[in-house]
């Protein structure tokens, strides 16, 4: 595989403007962006939210796409550089602490910076299709936050985890070719 795009890409259809204050508020202090690079050229660059913190480690969920193996997506590459863009716009090196190539998921940690608010995870029961949800992300350079809505579907993952649902949200994402 070869990136094709840049990963600047904005959603087409942002509605970042039209959340409440009280999520956009909460949202903006949650969500960074991260870039992985192999010396000065990035290779992959995305979203994370933040999931913990003490004292000194403030972990972050994001996607093992980051660090993901070009020649082999069931590997990762451990030769990357991990940089997260923080809500404040400063920058940190993070550090890969758990990964799962299956559902596609990453915990980055990082030193030196201890997050406000963390995202919570309940178990929701049973979710029902068709209900709304929003997609938010994070521009890596800019720091630009981002919205889109959409509607669950029953449609079956891609990644064949029936506990992952997919939306009809338009995300812009970088694309790949071979």
């Amino acid at each position: 595989m070869h990136l094709v795009n840049t990963f600047e890409h904005e959603f087409a259809d942002d509605i970042w403007s039209e959340l409440t204050k009280k999520v956009a508020s909460n949202m903006s202090r949650i969500v960074v962006s991260l870039a992985s690079f192999n010396g000065e050229e990035r290779i992959f660059a995305c979203t994370g939210i933040f999931i913990g913190c003490n004292e000194s480690n403030t972990r972050i969920l994001t996607s093992a796409s980051l660090v993901r193996a070009s020649d082999d997506e069931n590997k990762i590459n451990d030769n990357l550089k991990i940089v997260v863009h923080l809500p404040n716009k400063q920058q940190t090196v993070g550090t890969l602490q758990h990964y799962n190539l299956h559902y596609n998921v990453a915990i980055v940690s990082i030193r030196g910076f201890r997050c406000l608010r963390t995202e919570e995870f309940h178990d929701p029961g049973e979710i029902k299709h068709h209900k709304k949800v929003l997609s938010i992300g994070r521009v890596f350079k800019s720091g630009k936050l981002m919205a889109t809505g959409g509607i669950l579907t029953d449609k079956p993952c891609k990644l064949d985890c029936k506990e992952l649902m997919v939306s009809t949200c338009r995300i812009s994402k970088a694309r790949f070719g071979k």
